[in-house]
């Protein structure tokens, strides 16, 4: 095995020589005879023979043993044959393979292993010059490294997003994405890394030379459209809009927020605006100047006073400017706070389906008492649907590949320790608080009323419902 690993690695290196396609071979041949290897090796032996054959001018052999070992259930081989495709530019039918590489990785509970098959998909899309979804798709390779403290491939995503932020015209958010991929370079990462990295790094194209015709392709979106929050009677509330850009162009405009009187401030570095409310008359006004670069995300953190009166409603809306696209806006309503609750999830929403890549919900767990963590809680969705849940540091928590509220099913996924082995989660308090992060991926098509996700938290040995949100189309 560990011969076999180190031709692997040659080649990986460049370092290939003719002689490794029958060394690979015959490596491959005594692992199959060994009875105290696994078959897993042997497929990781013939996929590093594969390599081979295709280094050594062999395609079509080479191919034909990665097909062979897909139709075995091998991963590693799939990832090589579409790493081969991409490189050689052959992209005929390579999403196909990309999407099927995903499935399988989710089927199988084998998240960690998505930062890769994200990062093949960046490549593939960046090559096909469909920047803003290579952008979303990057960002998402470059938060699971993060998640995953994969601190190999972070330098590598990082640098990825420099340069098609700076393909789309983003001077600064690719100077910021190059500093993160620099600092990251900081960790033990292989000298074939630290080259790669510097490499793209030195050579960031411009919008203008990268010969790819900037495009409208979207608007800016604001979500949740609408939020209710019933919050615990003498305890300051929070709730949180999200603010995205998904085209290919800087998009200015300005956050105008209706209703109670408020004071914003914003803090560029973590793409957070903070609206703090008052009680106050219904016709304050107040607006915020925001420039949102290509595929940029901001947070919209709204801290509602303790004492908010019932029946307080609150308007946020974005107002592109004078030739942008039309407004959009979110409506948060705050309802008399329920009498002897100590705990709560406290806000609920509506959110529109993100055809591509998936709902972000976030909830805001508040307590009255000295508890270092909530309840049980888990989430249920109305159709079939895959669940991520994160922390409010972007830390994965768990994964429910069915949406049926159980972390005990097949593909299911749980990252982090609650101090039990149940088939749950529970929010981690900090002074009372937690906040998650849900990612929702409906299977197939929406219903003409949209699907519900259910919040729900064990009490008394009973399943407690606590927020409900709608996704619609």
């Amino acid at each position: 095995v560990a011969r076999i690993r180190s031709l692997g690695i040659a080649m990986e290196l460049g370092g290939f020589e003719p002689g490794f396609v029958d060394r690979s071979r015959e490596l491959a041949d005594q692992l199959a005879k060994n009875r105290f290897s696994t078959r897993a090796n042997e497929m990781s032996a013939r996929c590093v023979h594969a390599t081979a054959l295709l280094l050594a001018g062999r395609e079509d052999e080479g191919l034909g043993l990665l097909d062979q070992l897909i139709g075995n259930g091998s991963e590693r081989a799939r990832f090589a044959k579409i790493r081969w495709l991409l490189e050689k530019g052959r992209t005929q039918g390579l999403e196909d393979l990309i999407v099927e590489s995903l499935e399988f990785l989710r089927a199988n509970s084998l998240k960690i292993s998505e930062a890769e098959i994200y990062s093949l998909y960046a490549d593939f899309l960046e090559s096909e010059g469909r920047l803003s979804e290579a952008l979303q798709i990057r960002k998402q390779a470059l938060g699971l490294c993060r998640s995953f403290h994969l601190f190999v491939g972070l330098p590598v995503e990082a640098a990825g997003v420099s340069r098609l932020l700076a393909r789309m015209g983003d001077a600064a958010g690719s100077a910021a994405a190059a500093k993160e991929a620099e600092e990251a370079l900081a960790a033990n990462v292989p000298e074939r890394v630290r080259n790669e990295v510097r490499k793209t790094l030195a050579r960031l194209p411009s919008a203008r030379d990268s010969g790819t015709r900037t495009e409208k392709n979207g608007k800016v979106d604001l979500q949740p459209r609408s939020v209710v929050v019933i919050p615990i009677e003498g305890i300051a509330s929070e709730t949180s809009l999200g603010l995205a850009n998904p085209t290919d162009r800087s998009e200015g405009g300005r956050l105008v927020v209706t209703g109670l009187p408020v004071s914003t401030s914003v803090d560029e570095e973590r793409g957070e605006v903070v609206v703090n409310v008052a009680n106050g008359s219904a016709d304050d006004t107040t607006a915020q100047d925001l420039t949102l670069e290509p595929g940029e995300y901001w947070l919209i953190r709204i801290r509602l006073d303790a004492g908010l009166k019932p029946g307080s409603k609150l308007t946020v809306a974005w107002e592109p400017s004078p030739d942008g696209e039309e407004s959009t806006s979110s409506t948060i309503l705050c309802e008399a706070a329920d009498e002897g609750v100590a705990a709560a999830v406290i806000e609920a929403g509506e959110f529109r389906l993100n055809p591509f890549y998936g709902v972000p919900i976030r909830h805001h767990f508040i307590s009255a008492g000295k508890e270092t963590q909530s309840p049980p809680v888990r989430f249920i969705a109305s159709q079939a649907a895959r669940i991520e849940v994160y922390g409010g540091d972007d830390m994965l928590w768990c994964v429910d590949a069915q949406g049926n509220g159980s972390l005990a099913d097949a593909g299911d996924e749980r990252h982090v320790d609650f101090g039990d082995s149940e088939p749950h989660i529970r929010l981690p308090l900090e002074n009372g608080r937690s906040e998650v992060r849900v990612q929702v991926y409906p299977e197939g098509g929406l219903p003409e009323e949209g699907m519900t996700l259910k919040l729900e938290i064990l009490a008394g040995g009973e399943w407690i419902p606590h927020a409900e949100d709608r996704i619609v189309r």
